[in-house]
């Protein structure tokens, strides 16, 4: 072989080596640059625009005030009472006899067995729901639960026997009514009553009874709060003095006690509560606002509300008091408990706050529509720390919509975008 076919070999050789370093540099750039893509479109973190709702409350210690009646007792002794706790009564009905001294546990039974069948006889008597159109009927309808009643006892089921001699007597009242004959129930009650003062006269001890004057829940459980915080009192308290009634401790009384209260009746028709705030927790709330109450110890369920005061401020601390009508299991056997003011519900968009950003001068978000990066404002409705809820607008057509939509992708990266940006690897 001679000098130039070797030295074309070697330039040949160098030729290819040359290639082959080109190529794998190209492709070395091409892979950059399909990561550099990817990085600036495919690996941008959205999220999708979903509805929610959050309630702007703050938690509290408070104490609930009442319209409470209160019956005292000018000497020591035994009260008879005609109500169990926490039932609801009318008005002007004999609610306790209250006996001077000790009487025996024997006739202190008699007395309330006799009360409490004067109590059933009233409540039948007065029942007129689901009475028969006419004698007739009534008399079909005896009858009827008479054979109800022969049938379940010759099974020995007795579940039901109360309550068909009272549907029985009150029809056989009804029939002696139209009749104009003398009511059983009115001659049982005359009966018992007669039997009452027979056991009276036995005995030397003086006695008086009470009466309600407004309709409410009968309650024996006298916490010594009644006139220290009521409907009366509970707008004019100051911070200083809410803090000082909440600080106190509940009193614990049975019996009946000279010049100390036995019983009460609760109006249950609209009660209060009554908390410490600042003027930051409260907000734009004044008196007359609409709010909700939660007592979480009570129910899960928020009741509405109404700010009925909010006193002059002490050391920046306000007492507010709310008024409500709204009824919840156990409140009236309650008083000092946790609960939440609940200043509004909100709802609308959920956004974490790292999809915010600004553009000329506006606050916003993007989200991307047919592949293109798009600025929508928002409207805040609710703020904290982690995300806002924006409101949602009239329009649920992404493309007849200025604003954010349902199902919106929401970049979480703003910086990485401006306005009709091509995001690659989004097309809807």
């Amino acid at each position: 072989m001679n000098e130039n076919q070797a030295n074309k070999n070697v330039r040949k050789k160098n030729r290819k080596k040359n290639q082959f370093f080109v190529v794998l540099l190209l492709g070395i750039a091409a892979i950059f640059l399909i990561s550099f893509l990817s990085l600036q479109n495919g690996s941008l973190k959205t999220s999708t625009a979903m509805l929610d709702s959050v309630e702007d409350k703050i938690s509290k210690a408070g104490i609930l005030a009442f319209d409470e009646e209160l019956f005292t007792s000018s000497s020591d002794g035994e009260a008879l009472f005609m109500y169990p706790d926490g039932q609801r009564i009318v008005s002007k009905v004999k609610i306790a006899t209250v006996y001077k001294g000790s009487i025996d546990a024997a006739t202190k039974d008699k007395l309330m067995v006799a009360n409490n069948n004067i109590k059933q006889s009233e409540t039948r008597l007065n029942n007129k729901v689901n009475m028969p159109s006419d004698p007739a009927m009534a008399k079909k309808e005896v009858s009827t639960i008479s054979n109800s009643l022969a049938v379940e006892t010759d099974e020995f089921d007795y579940s039901n026997v109360y309550k068909y001699k009272n549907d029985i007597i009150s029809r056989i009242d009804y029939i002696n009514a139209q009749s104009g004959k003398e009511s059983l129930e009115t001659k049982n009650i005359e009966q018992l009553k007669n039997e009452i003062s027979a056991i009276e006269n036995s005995i030397s001890y003086e006695k008086k009874q009470y009466y309600n004057t407004q309709t409410g829940i009968f309650s024996t459980k006298i916490d010594g709060f009644e006139n220290v915080i009521n409907h009366k009192n509970v707008k004019d308290l100051k911070a200083s003095d809410l803090k000082s009634i909440m600080s106190m401790k509940p009193e614990t009384k049975s019996g009946v006690v000279a010049n100390q209260p036995f019983c009460k009746v609760i109006n249950n028709f609209r009660w209060y509560i009554s908390g410490i705030f600042t003027q930051e927790e409260l907000g734009q709330l004044k008196v007359g606002s609409s709010v909700k109450i939660r007592i979480p110890g009570l129910s899960a369920v928020a009741v509405r509300g109404t700010i009925s005061s909010i006193s002059e401020p002490e050391d920046e601390k306000y007492a507010v008091t709310i008024s409500s009508a709204d009824y919840i299991e156990g409140l009236f056997e309650a008083r000092n408990v946790e609960f939440e003011l609940i200043k509004k519900d909100c709802s609308g968009f959920r956004i974490p706050q790292q999809a915010l950003t600004i553009v000329d001068g506006e606050e916003g978000v993007f989200v991307i529509r047919s592949g293109v990066a798009k600025f929508r404002p928002v409207k805040k409705v609710y703020e904290d720390k982690n995300f806002i809820l924006s409101e949602k607008e009239a329009s649920s057509e992404v493309g007849d919509s200025s604003g954010i939509v349902l199902y919106d992708l929401i970049i979480l990266e703003p910086e990485k975008v401006y306005e009709d940006k091509i995001i690659k690897g989004y097309s809807t």
